[in-house]
């Protein structure tokens, strides 16, 4: 987009808070039941009484999550989550792709407070939360990462 072109956006152009929180699930569920499935399978294999979870496999999916929703925000500003609703995430800025930077930020911000000991899960939930009632619709990660996530349509690059 031409940077003296003013940037639009309509209510209508903006990912319905419902859109987001399907998106999520559809990503949370394509990822946690696999690892849930391989973490059933170690608890079950190990004493169940003095189970604790590994730290490699914190790291490792950690990792993994990490490439999903990084990657596929960078590249194609949505994850397949998004895309079975119909959003993306772009550049607050320029609605051009939110880029490598723009999604690292926005997935740390969403998860590293998931790391804070007992209220860790919490927090994590809290991020999102300010979408509901800012103009932009934008989660506290999405602020922090200045993203917006837009219908397909409103898209100028989708």
């Amino acid at each position: 987009m031409d940077s003296a072109t003013p940037i639009t956006i309509t209510p209508e152009d903006l990912a319905a808070p419902w859109q987001r929180f399907v998106a999520a699930a559809v990503d949370g569920l394509l990822l946690g039941v696999p690892w849930g499935f391989l973490l059933a399978v170690l608890y079950f294999e190990d004493d169940p009484s003095s189970f604790e979870v590994p730290l490699w496999f914190t790291a490792v999916a950690t990792v993994l999550f990490a490439a999903y929703q990084v990657v596929g925000t960078a590249l194609w500003g949505q994850t397949v989550g998004k895309h079975v609703v119909g959003v993306r995430v772009c550049s607050g800025r320029d609605l051009g792709r939110p880029g490598w930077l723009r999604s690292f930020k926005r997935w740390g911000v969403f998860v590293i407070p998931g790391f804070v000991p007992f209220v860790g899960g919490l927090l994590s939930l809290l991020i999102p939360l300010p979408l509901l009632w800012t103009t932009n619709r934008q989660g506290l990660h999405d602020k922090f990462a200045d993203t917006l996530v837009l219908r397909d349509e409103a898209v100028p690059w989708a």
